[in-house]
């Protein structure tokens, strides 16, 4: 079972209104919005396109992500919970999740560590010369050069 199974199978207004009442106004539900105080309800919630969004806050999503936002959780808690709510087993699910959100953390951490390294890149004259400047030592780089 993977993610989008687990997801597939709990319905955002049905999980959703577990958490707090929902009026249904045509095809979508609204509700005051859990993330911040107001007065006039802008949450709303679609079955059609199982997603919520608020207008007032921005917060927005799928059924785990509003799981992860309202309990506080993290994206693979918030899967075994649905998963748990529709009685499926979801340690398979969970560790994929899990090596996905790992991935992307390395992603991340590769990009802050690459884009941290360089200062600026200019491309200079008629002829479109590269030229790469390092932030560390403000030399220019001869190995990046070239022509585009």
């Amino acid at each position: 079972m993977n993610a989008q199974q687990i997801l597939s199978a709990n319905d955002i207004v049905e999980v959703i209104g577990s958490y707090f009442p929902l009026v249904a106004v045509g095809s979508s539900h609204l509700a005051r919005c859990p993330f911040h105080d107001e007065e006039t309800p802008t949450f709303t919630v679609s079955r059609e396109t199982q997603l919520f969004s608020c207008r007032g806050c921005g917060a927005a999503g799928d059924v785990a992500r509003f799981v992860v936002l309202y309990e506080h959780l993290e994206y693979s808690a918030a899967l075994q919970r649905l998963a748990a709510r529709a009685g499926i087993s979801a340690s398979s699910a969970i560790e994929q999740a899990l090596d996905e959100a790992a991935a992307i953390r390395v992603l991340k951490e590769m990009i802050e560590k690459h884009s941290a390294s360089w200062r600026r890149i200019e491309i200079t004259g008629a002829s479109g010369d590269v030229h790469v400047f390092q932030r560390d030592t403000g030399s220019e780089t001869g190995g990046s050069q070239g022509r585009l």
